[in-house]
Parts: structure tokens; sequence; C-alpha cells
């Protein structure tokens, strides 16, 4: 069973059947997206949504998919994935409207991710990847102690990775409490 993870201000729950509106409005968001592919028409969105809940029940996971909720605001606002894409580490990733960006909502977001990856499912490594450019990105992977990395092949992507010990000494470290479940 995938875990609820809880931060300071914000939980992440388990993507479930009654989040397709808000998959389909951030997937299917210009602005959300510009970084990260193309927006999705209505139908591809809904067949992502039905993948993610599919990955979320799988055992082992592949994949896991979270829904960023503001507990003060009582507000989803986004979400979060983690995609174990190799022995030992995985890619981690936030998907948030325009209005939740840049307000340390990701920083809190990847912290209890990295928190649940290298305590709970004992991941050696985490990394993330984005467009050139991105400075809300760069400014994240870096605040949070991820080091930039050498492109993998001809990618133009930029690439970050996170290991245990450089998570244990990062300066901005957002500690995040046990997962709720």
């Amino acid at each position: 069973m995938i875990a609820t993870l809880r931060g300071p201000r914000l939980d992440l729950r388990p993507l479930t059947d009654g989040d397709q509106a808000l998959y389909l409005r951030l997937y299917g968001d210009p602005v959300a997206m510009q970084h990260i592919g193309a927006a999705q028409d209505a139908d591809a969105a809904a067949r992502g949504f039905r993948a993610a809940l599919r990955y979320n029940a799988a055992t082992p996971p592949e994949r896991l998919f979270w829904v960023i909720h503001d507990r003060a605001a009582m507000q989803a606002l986004g979400m979060a994935g983690l995609t174990l894409d190799e022995p030992g580490g995985g890619e981690v990733g936030v998907l948030l409207p325009a209005g939740h960006q840049g307000r340390g909502v990701a920083t809190e977001a990847i912290a209890a991710l990295a928190d649940h990856a290298f305590a709970v499912l004992q991941l050696q490594r985490l990394h993330t990847r984005h467009q050139p450019g991105h400075a809300l990105a760069a400014g994240l992977m870096a605040g949070l102690g991820f080091e930039r990395t050498a492109p993998a092949g001809d990618s133009a992507l930029w690439f970050w990775q996170l290991t245990p010990e450089r998570w244990a000494d990062a300066p901005r470290r957002h500690s995040m409490a046990n997962p709720l479940t």
C-alpha cells in the first residue's frame, strides 16, 4: 500500500478515483506543463489517470502518484510522483499550477518524497530532470541538495541526483514526519 506522507503544512496522499478532475486539469494546463511536455487533451489525460491508478495499486510498485494537499486551506494543490526506474534509484517530479509554483510547495513535497525514498524504500539515489533555463526547478534542486550531473546521451535536459548522504547533509533540509500509513 502506498503511504501518505506528512510535511509541516502539506500532506502527500495517494492518488485515488476521486482525483480525476485534478489530474485532467493539471495535465491539460499548458502553463503547468510548459517545462514538462505538451499539455494533454482530455482523452489522453484520462488514459494517463487510469494508468496512474493502476501503478499505485501494483505490487511491487514501479511508479507512485500522490496528491499534494494543503492542510490549512483544505485544498489539493498539485501532484507528486516517484518512478522506480533503476535498481536502487528513482525519479521524482512535481506538477503544480502556476499559482502554486515558487511558494515552497514543491520543496516540501520533494523533501517528503526524499525522506520516504531513503528511509522507507531504501533507495540509494533520486534523480530528476528539467528543461534548461528553468530557474525555479534549478533553484529547487540545488536548495534541496541535489547535484547537477551530466546529461544522458545527447539530451538537452538538465539532470540532478541526490544520495542519502547528501540528503542527510543538505543545508536547507526540510525534514518530514514519519509517514501516516
